[in-house]
């Protein structure tokens, strides 16, 4: 196993995350689209209108990198998996993409003050928590003055924590973590109201392995991204998508 191919901070293996480009390969109404559609609408809502230069950090495959691209940002992304980097490369050829880790962000000075924003999509549960703080101080000081930090964690609504994740979050501990590493928190959106239509079990009985009710999962698909993706009770949702700015 290669330091590209090793969970950061840690002993969780993500080789066989991006043997392909996951994120690509998805059905646009397979349930993890959705899912990611949802979150991704709600960052790019709360980033400031293109074209400013946007880091995405812990970009993986590249896919939120190159719709912000198409949506006329200027987009560079970073990733600790070569192999991540090397699918973002090819599928969004615009952006510039670098292998670093997001915990080493503070000490590469060609990243200092170099952008109007910062994104870390669905990153900080696959952080040790003892790393936490690195990197968000990392990302404080890539964003230019006056710029924002946009961070979406799974909350711990969300159960049980997978394989992949260190853990989930509370709302209290987000804002905690952004206040600590010196933005201002400006806004709070809770992705992904409560409903049993987002549960994986409601989920098998329109798609599994003897049959797959395509219609239906379209008409999820609009009915989850119109009605159950931002949740009247950030407190309750799924997920948190937190926004900071930089004094």
């Amino acid at each position: 196993m290669t330091a590209g191919d090793r969970a950061p901070g840690g002993d969780k293996n993500f080789r066989a995350r991006y043997e392909g480009p996951e994120h690509f390969l998805w059905d646009e109404s397979d349930r993890p689209r959705i899912q990611f559609d949802g979150y991704t609408r709600i960052v790019q809502a709360l980033l400031p209108p293109p074209p400013i230069d946007v880091l995405d950090a812990g970009c993986g495959d590249g896919l939120f990198s190159r719709r912000l691209q198409e949506a006329g940002y200027r987009v560079s992304g970073i990733d600790f998996s070569e192999r991540a980097i090397g699918f973002a490369r090819i599928l969004a050829p615009g952006a510039a993409f670098e292998v670093l880790d997001v915990r080493a962000l503070a000490a590469e000075p060609a990243f200092e003050h170099r952008f109007d924003a910062a994104v870390l999509v669905e990153v900080l549960e696959h952080v040790a928590p003892a790393d936490h703080a690195r990197v968000l101080a990392g990302l404080f000081r890539t964003v230019r003055p006056g710029g924002c930090l946009v961070v979406t964690v799974p909350s711990v609504h969300l159960k049980p924590v997978n394989r992949w994740h260190y853990k989930h979050f509370t709302l209290t501990e987000c804002r905690d973590l952004l206040a600590a590493a010196g933005f201002t928190v400006t806004d709070i959106v809770g992705q992904r109201r409560p409903s049993v239509l987002w549960s994986p079990w409601f989920w098998r009985l329109v798609q599994n392995r003897y049959y797959d009710v395509a219609v239906a999962r379209r008409g999820l698909r609009r009915l989850l991204l119109w009605r159950w993706n931002v949740a009247d009770d950030p407190e309750r949702a799924g997920r948190y998508v937190v926004k900071g700015v930089k004094g």
